[in-house]
């Protein structure tokens, strides 16, 4: 999962950077949204990283449960 993480942090922090975003604050979320420039790229930098992070996640999840062995049947 980590690096998963890893690449949804890096896609929104490449699209906030390209896109001129400032954050006046020592922190983020959408808490910070007031002092925030361009936050229309924020917001889709912010949407862009969890959306990769979800897809990348799920499709790693059922690419994981496919390699598990079929339950065996009981015995009766």
């Amino acid at each position: 999962m980590i690096p998963t993480i890893v690449a949804g942090s890096a896609l929104g922090g490449m699209i906030a950077m390209l896109g001129g975003v400032g954050d006046h604050a020592p922190h983020g979320g959408p808490i910070v949204l007031p002092v925030i420039d361009n936050r229309w790229m924020f917001a889709l930098a912010i949407a862009a990283g969890v959306l990769l992070v979800a897809v990348t996640i799920n499709l790693l999840k059922a690419r994981a449960a496919d390699r598990l062995p079929a339950a065996a049947p009981a015995h009766e």
